[in-house]
């Protein structure tokens, strides 16, 4: 568990920070940035639960789901940040 908090949350930070900018000006783009900052909240609730409940797979699992649809979504960011960078 710890290879992957230390692995995503960095990727996740780099790739974030990159296109917040862009979350200013596009509405389609705060949407994201929105579903970004709930799966954030639900992280930190899955870090309490995971150290509530001791080593719970249940927890962990979800916490490796909850980095990859974050990591999905700053990809989709990306992808629209391209796009927009071809116009």
């Amino acid at each position: 568990m710890a290879n992957i908090e230390m692995n995503y949350p960095s990727e996740l930070e780099k790739k974030y920070e990159e296109l917040q900018e862009m979350s200013e000006t596009d509405m389609s783009v705060r949407v994201l940035f929105d579903e970004l900052a709930t799966l954030n909240d639900t992280y930190e609730e899955l870090e309490k639960e995971l150290y509530r409940s001791g080593s719970s797979d249940r927890v962990v699992l979800a916490m490796i789901e909850n980095f990859r649809l974050r990591l999905s979504l700053v990809e989709e960011l990306e992808q629209i940040k391209q796009a927009k960078s071809k116009s």
